[in-house]
């Protein structure tokens, strides 16, 4: 038996939808939360596995002849980190404790007064600059060649 990810399916929750793609029984074996899990998929059938702590999970699938025997062996993976299904969509959780919320930036612009004045002033010189070059571009062009 040869492993493909297409055993390997994820739902509109994000679990981790394991199919079986033969005619006998297939057994799975994997190691979650700390203990081993073991499920066993009807022939043809899909099992979701609620698989909620995020992480790469690897297990063994066995196909099962009639007396219950492994006849073939593989192995796969499959990502955690999905949600459990309620009424609505997932939402932001509230914060736990009881804490005076604050913005990070408040209304104020981060500058001090010291920083807009030398901004400002560098504008105005700036300005002056570009006002010098334009008066002496205009008034070379009315001296007459001699």
């Amino acid at each position: 038996m040869q492993y493909s990810p297409q055993w390997v399916q994820y739902d509109n929750y994000y679990r981790p939808r394991i199919c079986n793609p033969y005619r006998n029984p297939l057994r799975v074996v994997y190691y979650y939360e700390g203990a081993p899990r073991v499920s066993i998929i009807p022939p043809l059938g899909n099992i979701v596995v609620e698989a909620a702590a995020v992480g790469a999970y690897n297990f063994t699938a066995m196909v099962l002849d009639a007396v219950g025997a492994a006849t073939n062996v593989a192995v796969g993976s499959f990502f955690g980190g999905g949600y459990f299904p309620g009424l609505d969509s997932p939402a932001q959780a509230p914060l736990p404790g009881d804490y005076a919320l604050e913005l990070v930036s408040d209304e104020a612009s981060g500058l001090s007064l010291r920083d807009k004045f030398l901004i400002g002033l560098a504008g105005t010189l700036g300005a002056l600059a570009l006002a010098a070059v334009g008066l002496n571009v205009h008034l070379s062009r009315r001296r007459p060649r001699v």
